[in-house]
């Protein structure tokens, strides 16, 4: 079984093959503003086939707008106690003529900084690549990053 494991988004992204490491992800860029829309960079490397995955954060109290296209896997808050910092793990499979996407964030304030980041797989499945997500936290008292495992193809278990 062939699988990458990804936390939150996180640049620290490990591949698990028989023992083997596999290649790292195309990596894309990252965009940020202060209580506004953000469109992370498409990775010049993306081609046919690829599954491109975002993961953006909010801090605030703002709604995250999605983009057209993309599968939302995870919306939560990752400190629900203070009904702050927000996290979305989307994804999409890269189709021809596809631009930089665009995530939205309305409803906060100044000082709400919102952070995205995406980032390309090869090989990953292309109908649901974000098979398992970890539970959301129950830590009341800091946030916790979640982790997506994700299957490459072909998916065999």
């Amino acid at each position: 079984m062939k699988r990458w494991l990804i936390l939150a988004g996180l640049l620290g992204s490990a591949g698990v093959a028989e023992g083997q490491m596999s290649p790292p992800p195309c990596v894309g860029a990252a965009a940020e503003a202060d209580n506004a829309s953000i469109a992370p960079a498409l990775p010049s490397c993306v081609q046919a086939g690829d599954v491109m995955v975002a993961t953006v954060w909010a801090r605030g109290n703002g709604t995250i707008g999605d983009p057209a296209g993309w599968t939302i896997k995870k919306e939560t808050q990752m400190r629900p106690s203070a009904n702050t910092h927000k996290v979305q793990i989307a994804w999409r499979a890269w189709q021809s003529g596809d631009t930089a996407p665009t995530w939205t964030y309305t409803g906060g304030v100044t000082g709400n900084n919102v952070l995205g980041f995406l980032f390309v797989l090869r090989g990953a499945d292309t109908t649901d690549p974000l098979a398992v997500l970890s539970a959301d936290s129950t830590n009341a008292s800091a946030a916790n990053a979640p982790c997506v495992e994700v299957w490459l193809s072909p998916q065999t278990t």
